[in-house]
C-alpha cells in the first residue's frame, strides 16, 4: 500500500527522518519485534498496554490499540515489507493523524540500522517557527525513545524463537 495515501489530504505535515539508530540483532528480530505493536509497552516508558485488535496474521492493515498517557492510540499498518520497512498511521485520541515509518538494513556486524521517520500534522496557521518547534519536538522524542526501543527490541529478540521468512509475512506474528 501507498504510504502517501494514508494521511488525510488537506492536512499540512512536517517530516523528520532520524540518524540510523544501530540496534544489536539481525533485521528479522528487529523487524519482528517493532511489528508486532503488542510489544510496544515492553519497550515505550509511556505505554501503559497495547492490544491487537484485527484477526489473523499481522501485516499490511493490522490495527493495534496502544494505552497510553493521551489516551487510547490507533495503530495501523500501512506499510508492511517484512525485513525492509514497516509504517504505521496512528490516530489519537481527538482525531489527528501521525505516522511513522521505518526502514531496516543490515549493519556491518550483522545488527540492524533502523531508520524511522515520524510524520506530525501542523496547525493550518502554524508559520516556519511553529513548524521548527515542532521539529525539534520530533527530534528530542527520537533522542528520549531510541535507548528504550534499542534495548527493549534486543531484549524482545533474544526472548523469541525465530523462524525463517515467509514472504508476505513475518514469523511469530500470527497472533489474535
Amino acid at each position: 500500500m501507498s504510504a502517501a495515501s494514508t494521511l488525510p489530504s488537506g492536512v499540512r505535515y512536517t517530516k523528520v527522518t532520524d540518524q540510523p539508530l544501530q540496534i544489536g540483532v539481525p533485521v528479522h528480530e528487529a523487524f519482528n519485534a517493532l511489528a508486532n505493536a503488542e510489544n510496544e509497552a515492553q519497550w515505550h516508558p509511556s505505554v501503559q498496554s497495547a492490544r491487537k485488535l484485527s484477526a489473523g496474521p499481522i501485516g499490511d492493515g493490522t490495527e493495534f490499540e496502544i494505552q497510553g498517557p493521551r489516551g487510547a492510540l490507533i495503530f495501523r499498518h500501512d506499510e508492511f515489507v517484512p525485513g525492509e520497512r514497516l509504517g504505521n498511521t496512528v490516530t489519537l485520541p481527538d482525531g489527528r493523524v501521525e505516522r511513522w515509518s521505518a526502514t531496516f538494513a543490515s549493519s556491518s556486524d550483522g545488527g540492524t540500522l533502523l531508520t524511522q521517520t515520524f510524520e506530525i500534522p501542523l496547525r493550518p496557521e502554524a508559520d516556519a517557527a511553529e513548524e521548527e518547534m515542532v521539529r525539534n519536538a520530533i527530534k528530542h522524542r527520537f533522542a528520549d525513545l531510541n535507548p528504550h526501543l534499542k534495548s527493549g527490541v534486543e531484549a524482545l529478540a533474544s526472548s523469541e524463537p525465530t523462524a525463517p521468512e515467509a514472504p508476505g509475512h513475518s514469523p511469530g506474528l500470527e497472533h489474535s
